[in-house]
């Protein structure tokens, strides 16, 4: 019994992770961007108190998480990160305004 092809159905969204090829904890990277836009170092405070504040995810994000890889986005989408590193990127990036990218990744179109 031969049976018609099923139409081709639409991929499903997909999530990626975009992020520089050398995963840092938050313990490394957020100093640093406290140091390339001139704000005094973040405090730490006790684990039980950032529960307080934040909540368990929160806390687990910025204590246990560990670096993501982008290996997904760049075999799929073929994408290549803009800068080598994220210090590079913070870097350059604070330094000219016009290289970053909105959050909503789209940028203003010129006047």
């Amino acid at each position: 019994m031969e049976h018609d092809a099923l139409p081709a159905r639409p991929r499903p969204p997909r999530l990626y992770n975009v992020v520089a090829d050398e995963p840092a904890p938050v313990s490394e990277w957020l100093p640093y961007l406290a140091q390339a836009i001139g704000a005094k170092p973040p405090r730490r405070i006790p684990v039980w108190l950032g529960r307080l504040a934040a909540g368990e995810a929160a806390v687990l994000m910025m204590t246990e998480a560990r670096g993501s890889s982008n290996a997904k986005a760049k075999r799929e989408l073929g994408w290549q990160q803009r800068y080598p590193s994220w210090r590079d990127g913070f870097r350059r990036g604070l330094a000219s305004p016009e290289a970053a990218v909105p959050l909503d990744g789209v940028r203003p179109r010129a006047a």
